[in-house]
């Protein structure tokens, strides 16, 4: 992982040394810490791809942002993962949620098991994006909005970022997160 860089650091607190697992993340907004990573050379593939991970919020009260990916203004150029402030996991491009949840993310205490499988090449419109808790599908959604057959979206393009726990890898627009990642 030579291309990933972390920015900001953050400490452990008395309080969270129970709850301390090997490697694992503390995204701290107050840090600005987050990962990024640019994709050089050739691009991945844009099509189909899956994102996992177990997640712990500690801050109810902000937007957790879990991946984006991409630098552009369009669907097809910018991608994120995010429990928005309204408590709901959603996938979104630049100007379409393709999948919001109706379930609400409001358990600070709980470690969620986060699975996006992400699609294009499925026939069947709503098995291009599916999202998974703890191992059980998410079918139930405030938002849900059709990814193209066969589209190439922003994840794993050539000489883009990618980012665990904020939006901007510049954080000058950035909606960093306050969350645990393992």
């Amino acid at each position: 992982l030579s291309n990933t860089m972390l920015h900001g650091t953050s400490a452990i607190s008395d309080d969270d040394a129970a709850y301390q697992i090997a490697k694992s993340l503390r995204m701290n907004e107050a840090d600005e810490a987050h990962l990024v990573r640019w994709i050089y050379g050739t691009a991945g593939n844009r099509k189909t791809w899956t994102w996992a991970a177990w997640v712990k919020r500690w801050d109810i009260d902000n937007r957790t942002t879990l991946l984006s990916t991409g630098d552009g203004t369009s669907d097809t150029d910018w991608t994120a993962i995010e429990i928005e402030s309204d408590e709901k996991l959603k996938v979104t491009g630049w100007n379409t949620s393709w999948k919001q949840t109706t379930q609400l993310f409001r358990d600070l205490t709980a470690w969620q098991h986060i699975t996006v499988a992400f699609d294009t090449t499925q026939m069947t419109a709503t098995d291009r994006c599916k999202l998974y808790v703890n191992g059980k599908r998410i079918k139930d959604f405030s938002a849900d909005n059709t990814l193209g057959h066969l589209t190439n979206y922003a994840c794993m393009d050539e000489n883009k970022p990618i980012r665990i726990g904020g939006i901007d890898p510049s954080c000058v627009n950035n909606t960093l997160s306050n969350t645990y990642l393992a």
